[in-house]
């Protein structure tokens, strides 16, 4: 198939044209980046998948303009529509999108200051009179242990078994005599 100068003119214009709208939608995507402040899996995530779907998109209007035959010059004229829209409409989306990640921001902290800190106050006056309660009971339980720490036996210590030395007997025996040892409590 014989393509003439002009139809391959037109055909790099159309390109042209599909990377101004690829462009636009990648815009989108950078848009809701800046304005959500999305982290990097996040961002990789969209890179991904929006490059996957811009390749394949590039690779049908290739086959069906270009008459079956995918051509570099082709990707080429796509990627300079993307640059005539970033460096042009694209940084205003920008200036536009940092003002939006502003505003939501703001909001965010409005939000956070109205919702989040009665809920972390009152989970602070929760803790503070567990702690209290619990502080009391400890404080109750050892006085408790006091009055209740006693021995079963009224009288002192005595420790029994401890030999103490040798006497004879009148039969001149000798026998082991044990005394008790007393032990005070202290």
């Amino acid at each position: 198939m014989f393509i003439t100068d002009a139809e391959f003119l037109g055909i790099l214009g159309r390109f042209a044209e599909a990377g101004f709208i690829i462009a636009i939608f990648l815009d989108m995507i950078r848009f809701l980046r800046i304005v959500f402040d999305s982290g990097k899996i996040a961002v990789f995530i969209s890179d991904f998948f929006s490059s996957a779907l811009i390749i394949v998109i590039l690779m049908f209007l290739s086959i069906e303009w270009g008459g079956g035959r995918p051509r570099l010059l082709f990707f080429f004229s796509a990627a300079f529509g993307m640059l005539i829209y970033f460096y042009t409409v694209g940084i205003v989306t920008k200036i536009i999108a940092k003002a939006f990640n502003k505003l939501f921001m703001k909001l965010k902290r409005r939000i956070a200051y109205y919702i989040y800190s009665p809920i972390k106050s009152f989970f602070r006056l929760v803790k503070q009179k567990t702690n209290s309660f619990f502080v009391y009971l400890r404080q109750k339980t050892k006085n408790y242990v006091k009055k209740t720490d006693f021995g079963l036996k009224k009288h002192t210590d005595m420790l029994y078994n401890n030999k103490i030395g040798k006497l004879y007997s009148n039969g001149g025996e000798e026998r082991n005599v044990v005394k008790a040892k007393v032990r005070k409590k202290a």
